[in-house]
């Protein structure tokens, strides 16, 4: 029985409406209110006694254990905020988990962490890929599964709901551009900016994303020749780049416009980057455009065009290695990934029949 007068650190008591209300502090470590519904006054200041006591055993603890009240939203908050891994990932692979999060928060925010079941997250998942898609409904599990995996590191629960679904690795997309005088033909036949912006994916073997945001002085010549110094936005690496005569005819008149600016493509009327949507929403219109004159590209998305460089670039006798440098990516020795961006050709199949037939040939003379 409380005391007249007696107080209870973080018991509110207003208009007949009770609640703990945690600090500042208590609430980064995982601690939201808690509303004594139904409690005598008496009864309520008791639970609050009762949820400092926990809450000051646990600050002593090597790690904290959330509360029955922590929900998803916060291990998601907690998740961004403080994750070490999370601050590890490439600005861009971030901005996509946040995307992907937001999904997941829309979804279950509201869920304490410790009431999420497998069973929910699989019908979940099942359901993601009938409405999204195979592709985004991974990338949003995975998502969900990092910041789950995060709660369970932190002890705040014992076992990561979302890993060992069965998700399987949806079918590699393997389409490349087939007639590459057709496609160099029709980068002659749009707009400059854009031309050019197709040719560093075409040409270039670089992705969307790093050409979008390419900056002017990212390109020096050395000598005769022209480069591309590219710190890469998803992996980081970083490589000098020659630059292919094809591009170059379309890169030195841009460099010369936009010498002043800082990007390489962005809004006449401000010096940032145009928004990620830029590029997908011009080849939409620039493929619709050309249907009749260039049906074979109806099909062909942007990220196509640097998986078609990467096979000509075995056509044209590159190893796995040198073409792996170029892409930036772990393609030469990732089975999933080589499948896509280096699939056996008749040239590269031939050339090691060739080398087989010349080796007995040469046994046997």
């Amino acid at each position: 029985m409380p005391k007249k007068g007696e107080t209870v650190p973080f018991f509110r008591d207003q208009g007949g409406r009770r609640w703990w209300a945690p600090s500042k502090a208590l609430r980064e470590r995982g601690y939201t209110n808690v509303v004594f519904k139904g409690m005598t006054r008496a009864a309520a200041m008791d639970a609050a006694r009762a949820l400092n006591r926990k809450a000051l055993a646990t600050k002593a603890a090597t790690s904290s254990t959330p509360t029955r009240q922590q929900t998803i939203s916060l291990v998601i908050g907690t998740y961004i905020k403080r994750s070490v891994s999370f601050r590890e990932k490439s600005q861009i692979t971030q901005e996509g988990y946040r995307r992907d999060l937001a999904v997941v928060e829309n979804k279950w925010g509201s869920t304490a962490v410790t009431a999420v079941r497998r069973g929910a997250v699989f019908e979940w998942y099942e359901t993601l890929y009938i409405e999204r898609g195979p592709s985004a409904a991974r990338h949003i599990i995975a998502a969900f599964s990092a910041a789950m995996q995060y709660a369970v590191q932190r002890s705040w629960i014992e076992t990561n709901p979302c890993h060992d679904l069965g998700i399987k690795q949806g079918k590699p997309r393997r389409v490349y551009v087939e007639d590459d005088r057709s496609m160099t033909t029709f980068i002659t036949e749009l707009d400059d900016d854009f031309a050019l912006f197709i040719a560093l994916l075409y040409f270039q073997g670089q992705r969307g994303t790093d050409a979008r945001l390419a900056r002017v002085a990212d390109f020096k010549r050395h000598g005769d020749e022209l480069r591309w110094h590219l710190t890469r936005s998803k992996r980081g690496t970083f490589s000098s780049l020659l630059i292919h005569p094809r591009t170059e005819r379309l890169l030195t008149p841009r460099l010369e416009a936009r010498a002043e600016r800082t990007y390489l493509f962005g809004p006449e009327d401000t010096d940032e980057p145009f928004n990620r949507y830029w590029a997908s929403t011009r080849w939409s219109r620039v493929r619709e455009r050309h249907k009749d004159t260039h049906p074979e590209l109806l099909n062909i998305q942007l990220r196509d065009l640097r998986r078609s460089w990467s096979v000509n670039a075995r056509k044209a006798g590159a190893d796995l290695r040198q073409v792996e440098e170029v892409l930036g990516n772990t393609a030469a020795v990732d089975p999933v990934l080589k499948e896509v961006y280096m699939p056996p050709t008749e040239t590269t199949t031939d050339a090691a029949m060739r080398a087989v037939i010349k080796g007995d040939h040469d046994d046997y003379s």
